[in-house]
């Protein structure tokens, strides 16, 4: 396979639980969030995982608010 679409399935591409650890463990590093190891079972797509970090980096940002005493807009 030349290239990995946002699309694929990390375990249809051959990878597996001890690779998803890792996977899970680069995601912590390079975005400051804390994703369950289950987190890509459960999207084993780049797009899926995307999402799943999107929300957590979003809800750190709430709740950081929320312990400054800041107001988020809403929309």
């Amino acid at each position: 396979m030349d290239k990995v679409g946002v699309t694929d399935d990390f375990f249809h591409l051959g990878g597996n639980s001890v690779l998803s650890l890792r996977v899970v463990a680069r995601i912590r590093e390079a975005f400051d969030v804390d994703p369950t190891a289950r987190a890509l079972f459960d999207h084993p797509t780049v797009a899926g995982l995307a999402d799943t970090v999107e929300e957590l980096v979003i809800a750190e940002i709430e709740n950081s608010l929320e312990f400054d005493g800041g107001d988020m807009p809403r929309d």
